[in-house]
């Protein structure tokens, strides 16, 4: 009975031994991972950092481009304003001719 006794305690121990062991190596493997997945975290952020620089000058960029353009087309609008009024006087003057020219002959 002593031998069996001894026996179970000893495959008890093996078994807790090489339990604590699997147990062991995924801890160390979830840890190593977590040190992976860390640094690719660390990788992605200082892309996403310098993504977010290249963005910001490129919006800068565009709002200068803007203003510039802004500036251009309110010019434009003034000379192609005066124009058009100008024009728009010249066909009221036709107008009026055509009236007087349509009642004379008429």
């Amino acid at each position: 009975m002593e031998l069996i006794v001894k026996l179970a305690i000893a495959l008890t121990s093996i078994t807790v031994t090489v339990v604590f062991a699997i147990i062991g190596f995924f801890i160390v493997k979830y840890f190593k991972d977590q040190d992976t997945r860390d640094e690719k975290q660390t990788e992605a952020i200082a892309t996403l950092n310098d993504t977010s620089k290249t963005l910001r000058a490129a919006v800068e960029v565009l709002k200068t481009k803007q203003t510039i353009y802004e500036t251009y087309c309110d010019k434009n609008h003034s000379v192609v304003n005066h124009r058009l009024h100008s024009h728009d006087e010249k066909l009221n003057e036709h107008d009026k001719d055509i009236s007087i020219l349509k009642t004379k002959v008429g």
